[in-house]
Formats: structure tokens, C-alpha cells, sequence
């Protein structure tokens, strides 16, 4: 191989390399956001949840109470 070539193969080499590093960089920023996002939405779904078990359980203490009386 001459010279040229080198040259060539070296900055293909070098530019792929950087493609890479940068793609790895952009899908560890797109894991990130999910992650935030779906703990989030489970966050979001765990005071849901805690809300409606709150208010099932003041309906059942209040019949519970009205029974007793």
C-alpha cells in the first residue's frame, strides 16, 4: 500500500471510530430519558393506585361505621 491508501484507511478507520463512540453517546442519552420517563409514569401509577385503595377505604370504613350504628 502506498502512502495514500494509509492515509485513507486511517481517516476512514478514524471517522467510523467516531461515528461509533457518538452513536453509543446518543443511545446512553436515549436510555436516560426512558428511564426517567418510565419511573415517571410508575410514580405517576403508584399515586394512582394509592388514591383509589385511600378512597375504597373510606367507602368501606363508612359502611363498616353505618353498620355498627
Amino acid at each position: 500500500m502506498d502512502g495514500e491508501t494509509i492515509t485513507a484507511v486511517t481517516i476512514t478507520a478514524t471517522v467510523n471510530i467516531v461515528t461509533i463512540i457518538s452513536m453509543i453517546y446518543y443511545l446512553k442519552g436515549k436510555v436516560e430519558t426512558m428511564e426517567k420517563s418510565l419511573n415517571q409514569r410508575i410514580n405517576d401509577l403508584r399515586d394512582s393506585l394509592n388514591k383509589r385503595i385511600d378512597d375504597i377505604y373510606r367507602v368501606l370504613n363508612k359502611d363498616i361505621t353505618t353498620v355498627n350504628k
